[in-house]
């Protein structure tokens, strides 16, 4: 479980990975 790579469902916050 990566902190910047993490789904938008679990994280309200826009995290883009790769």
């Amino acid at each position: 479980m990566s902190p910047g790579c993490v789904s938008q469902e679990l994280a309200p916050a826009p995290t883009r990975c790769g």
